[in-house]
C-alpha cells in the first residue's frame, strides 16, 4: 500500500512538472503567438521538419525558414502557456544539420523574432550530393577575386570589350574560373546572359551532340551591367575533355546593343590550374573572418538605422505637432487681425462723422441762447414794438 502511494506521489509530480521540460537535449528558441520568429541557416536549406501543428512555418528563401505558433481555436484546442514546449523543429542543410526545441513565450519582447543559426549548433553528414557548400564556394570565391593575376594568354576582344581569364584553381572537386572584363568604350555594358559551353574545336555541321552547356554551380558577381571593369568567379563541377574540344565562356549583352563577347579555354590551361593552399588558404580564412566582420558591422548599422528611423519618425511627429500649433496660431491671428481692421473702419467712420460735426458747427449757432441773440439784434419791426412795450 506504501508502495503503491509513492507511485502515485511520483505520478502527480511528473505530471505537474513544469510545461518548460524539454523532450529533447538542444538549443531553445522562444516563439510568441503574435511574432513571426525567422530562423536563418548558413547554408541553403534541403529539407524542414516540423514536429507539431500547433507550429506553422514555410521556406521564405534559400536559407531562411519562418515559423509561428498557430492561433487558431479550430486546430489549438487548449491556450498556450508559458514556457510550454511546443515541438521541435529540424534544418537540414547542404552538409549540416540542426534541431531546436520551440518554447512559447508570454512575452512578445522575450520571442525570437530572428535566429540565426552557428555552425557551432550544428552536426556534420556526409551528403555526396554536394561535395562544397555554396557558402564555402563563396568564400573561396571572394578570396580567389582578390588574388594576382596568373595567366595572361587567355583573353579576347571584340566590340571596345577585353575579356581575360586571370585565374583557373582546382578546389575539391571544382573549378573556379576567374575572369575580368574591360570595357574600352564610354557606353555601358549590360549583360543580358552569360553561357559556358563545350565544342568541338573545327566547326562542322551543328548538331545537338556537338555543343554541350553547361551549369555554373556558383557565381559570384549577381551586377547586371558595368561601365568600365567587370571581374566574376565561376564555379564549375570538376570536368576531363578531349583536346578535340575547347570550354567556351560567352556573355552576350542585351538585344538593342547585341555585343557578345567569347573566351576560349583550351584543356591544357584548365590541367595548368592551380592548387588553393598554403597562402591561398589563409586568404581564403582571412576573407571568411573579413566576412564575419562585414556581417556584423552590417548588423550593427541595421540597428543604427532602425534607431535613427525611430528617432526622425519622433521628430516628425514633433514637426507635425508644431505645423498644428502654428496653423491653429495663424487662425487665431488671422481672427485678430479681422477683428482689429472691423475697430479701424469703426473708428474711421466716426472720425469721419466727427469731422463733418465740426463742419456743421462752424456754418450754425451752437445753442439756442445765441439764436435768440442773433435774432434780437436785427432791427425788424416785430423787434421794435417789443422794445417799446417793455419801456
Amino acid at each position: 500500500m506504501k508502495f503503491k502511494t509513492l507511485l502515485a506521489a511520483f505520478a502527480i509530480c511528473t505530471a505537474i512538472e513544469s510545461p518548460a521540460e524539454k523532450l529533447f537535449d538542444c538549443p531553445d528558441i522562444y516563439v510568441n503567438k503574435d511574432v513571426t520568429t525567422h530562423i536563418i541557416m548558413p547554408e541553403n536549406l534541403k529539407m524542414v521538419d516540423i514536429s507539431t501543428d500547433r507550429i506553422v512555418g514555410d521556406q521564405c528563401t534559400d536559407n531562411m525558414l519562418r515559423i509561428k505558433p498557430v492561433n487558431d481555436t479550430l486546430i489549438v484546442k487548449a491556450p498556450f502557456s508559458e514556457g510550454e514546449f511546443m515541438g521541435s523543429v529540424t534544418l537540414i542543410g547542404e552538409r549540416h544539420m540542426a534541431q531546436y526545441n520551440l518554447i512559447y513565450t508570454e512575452n512578445p519582447m522575450r520571442s525570437n523574432s530572428m535566429y540565426k543559426v552557428q555552425y557551432a549548433t550544428t552536426d556534420n553528414y556526409s551528403n555526396p550530393d554536394i561535395p562544397m557548400t555554396e557558402g564555402e564556394m563563396a568564400n573561396y570565391a571572394w578570396a580567389i577575386s582578390n588574388t594576382g593575376r596568373k595567366f595572361h594568354t587567355i583573353r579576347n576582344t571584340a566590340y571596345g570589350i577585353s575579356a581575360q581569364i586571370y585565374n583557373i584553381y582546382s578546389i575539391g572537386n571544382y573549378f573556379f574560373l576567374d575572369l575580368v572584363l574591360e570595357n574600352k568604350t564610354n557606353v555601358q555594358y549590360d549583360i543580358a546572359q552569360m553561357r559556358i559551353t563545350l565544342a568541338d574545336k573545327k566547326e562542322t555541321k551543328a548538331t545537338n551532340s556537338q555543343t554541350l552547356e553547361l551549369t555554373p554551380a556558383f557565381v559570384l558577381n549577381k551586377e547586371k551591367s558595368f561601365k568600365k571593369n567587370y571581374r566574376q568567379v565561376v564555379v564549375l563541377p570538376k570536368l576531363t575533355y578531349p583536346e578535340e574540344k575547347v570550354l567556351t565562356i560567352e556573355i552576350t549583352e542585351d538585344q538593342i546593343s547585341g555585343r557578345v563577347i567569347s573566351i576560349p579555354i583550351q584543356y591544357e590551361d584548365i590541367l595548368h590550374a592551380d592548387c588553393f593552399n598554403g597562402n591561398k588558404e589563409d586568404a581564403y580564412t582571412k576573407t571568411q573572418a573579413l566576412n564575419t566582420a562585414l556581417n556584423n558591422q552590417i548588423g550593427k548599422l541595421t540597428e543604427r538605422i532602425k534607431d535613427k528611423d525611430k528617432e526622425i519618425a519622433d521628430i516628425q511627429k514633433l514637426l507635425d505637432k508644431a505645423n498644428i500649433e502654428i496653423k491653429n496660431l495663424n487662425g487665431k491671428l488671422k481672427k485678430k487681425t479681422d477683428q482689429y481692421l472691423l475697430i479701424r473702419q469703426k473708428l474711421s467712420a466716426m472720425l469721419d462723422t466727427y469731422n463733418e460735426v465740426m463742419k456743421l458747427k462752424d456754418k450754425f449757432p451752437t445753442s439756442l441762447a445765441e439764436l435768440m441773440e442773433d435774432t434780437e439784434s436785427v432791427d425788424t419791426p416785430e423787434n421794435e414794438m417789443l422794445r417799446a412795450e417793455e419801456k
